[in-house]
């Protein structure tokens, strides 16, 4: 008779806060083995062939700021692991249906004189909404990298001063009424909001202020991994392999075993059982965990009843992947020649307004019929990312996750002509993007992303949804602890957990403090003074 495999720790789900979680406790000294379903790693930090061969995209993540904001990036040595980052200095543009263009450039100062272009006021406002919240840095990274605060804790902390006050204001607010009263100019308030959008969130749903002033405040801006996305991912496979930590991919965990109250082994699909000697972590979202692995029959009735409410985002990814034959020439360089060199542009949208009509089409399970997108050119930065002289193009829209009565599988017959009224908005700003200049395009619909990553529900990307009643202590269940769960040895690292979604490993750094408490491990990261 065969001995099963045992490790102390087994993470499931391969995703880059599982990576995150694993790598840190195996240098902790845990033996550690990660379960992914598909063949790489890496969830929605991955780097694909979808179009053509040499024609490098990023299916999902693009943009990296958080990861070099934390201490992950730089506990685990991930560049000298291979995850190195170029920091473009024109990373996003906006591009206007008057014509006009307006550019965030790496530089402040720059930034404030495009605003200034459209009002003064509001090149004053960002200027100020600078000064005002740059000072709540170590605040945010706290927020981030640490157990979420109890709501009733939050106001007690801030109350007493004045910026303290302003930025709990912000936190109960939405992004919509803070970038209205703070800024006039219509089209400087789309440019705003589509940025702090790009979470999943409305700008109309309440608790969402916070992602205004968190704008300002990250350090280093946006980051574009080298050689695409999936280099990240893979830096985080060779921080666990480095410490006798094993990776295995292709490997769908069906269920977890339970005896006594605790999990006691992961059963794959194949029947293959890995004995958990100490602990189990999931990196997937909270239905996949606890009614599918677990199953309510171990799970108290209350647990069951926070698990089945729990919402995916409103806004759904749909996005676009082309391989091109040159870089998109916009038509607004004309008089604004720096916006062929942004990274990424938003085009289509004129105001506020306009994103708003988007939400209420995915609201009634309508894809937007105002098409405004975010067109991100990697390789204008990074020609490793496409064959020489080549590049590669993202087109990222908003859309419902269902459409209408149809549900999510009405993507399947929907999606490309959709996509063909996205190429078409595109066409309309950047003329040259001709039928012989696309060589090839790849359609990723929420239905598509569902079935590549069974946590991201309908094309949820942020594994639930920014709100303020599935955030801090709420995300994704209470009442048990930071990254815990009824069960005693079965923990949470994926981004259902507190702060959410992005590319930061703050889910997997926090899982990571959380089990090492509960194992009694020493934290070889923390550091004195």
């Amino acid at each position: 008779m065969s001995v099963p495999e045992a490790y102390d720790l087994i993470v499931i789900g391969g995703g880059h806060n599982g990576l995150v979680c694993a790598a840190y406790l195996a240098r902790a000294g845990l033996s550690v083995c990660v379960l992914e379903r598909r063949p790489v790693v890496g969830g929605g930090v991955i780097t694909e062939e979808v179009t053509l061969p040499g024609f490098k995209h990023n299916t999902c993540s693009n943009v990296h700021g958080w990861i070099h904001y934390g201490p992950v990036y730089k506990d685990l040595e991930l560049e000298r692991l291979g995850a190195a980052y170029i920091f473009p200095d024109k990373p996003f543009g906006a591009i206007f249906p008057d014509g006009t263009g307006l550019i965030f450039y790496s530089n402040l100062r720059r930034i404030e004189e495009e605003i200034g272009k459209f009002s003064r006021r509001d090149a004053e406002a960002f200027h100020q909404l600078h000064e005002e919240f740059t000072r709540f840095k170590d605040y945010v990274r706290s927020f981030l990298f640490l157990p979420p605060t109890p709501p009733a804790t939050v106001p007690a902390l801030l109350q007493g001063t004045q910026d303290g006050r302003e930025l709990l204001r912000f936190m109960m607010s939405n992004a919509r009424n803070i970038v209205h009263e703070r800024f006039e100019d219509e089209r400087v308030r789309a440019c705003l909001l589509m940025q702090i959008t790009q979470a999943g969130i409305s700008s109309d749903m309440y608790g969402s202020g916070m992602f205004v002033p968190a704008q300002v405040v990250l350090e280093g801006g946006w980051g574009l991994a080298v050689g695409g996305s999936g280099n990240l991912a893979l830096a985080m496979r060779r921080a666990v392999e480095e410490q006798g930590g094993v990776v295995r991919t292709g490997c769908h965990v069906a269920k977890l075993g339970l005896n006594g109250g605790r999990v006691e082994a992961a059963y794959l699909e194949d029947g293959t059982r890995l004995e958990a000697r100490r602990a189990v972590a999931s990196n997937l979202e909270p239905k996949q965990t606890f009614l599918r692995l677990v199953g309510v029959e171990h799970l108290p009735a209350e647990v069951v009843r926070q698990v089945e409410r729990w919402r995916p985002a409103e806004a759904a990814l749909f996005t676009v992947h082309l391989a091109l034959e040159e870089a998109p020439r916009w038509r607004a360089a004309a008089s604004q020649p720096d916006l062929n060199q942004c990274w990424a542009v938003c085009a289509g949208l004129s105001s506020s307004a306009d994103l708003d009509s988007q939400f209420a089409d995915i609201r009634m399970g309508i894809p937007p019929r105002r098409i405004g997108f975010l067109a991100v050119t990697p390789t204008l930065y990074d020609p490793s990312q496409a064959p020489p002289g080549k590049h590669t193009m993202l087109l990222w829209q908003y859309a419902p996750s269902r459409l209408g009565s149809g549900g999510v599988d009405a993507w399947d017959q929907a999606k490309e002509g959709y996509a063909d009224k996205i190429l078409e908005v595109l066409r309309d700003y950047a003329p040259n993007m001709t039928p012989d200049v696309i060589l090839a395009r790849h359609v990723i619909s929420p239905r598509d992303l569902e079935r590549k990553n069974i946590s991201m529900i309908g094309g949820d990307f942020s594994a639930g949804e920014l709100s303020q009643d599935q955030m801090g202590i709420f995300r994704p269940i209470h009442g048990y602890g930071p990254n815990r769960s009824p069960i005693p040895n079965l923990f949470l690292c994926g981004p259902s957990t507190h702060p959410g979604g992005s590319v930061g490993g703050a889910c997997g750094y926090n899982a990571a403090n959380a089990i090492a408490e509960e194992l009694g491990l020493k934290k070889w990261w923390q550091r004195r003074g």
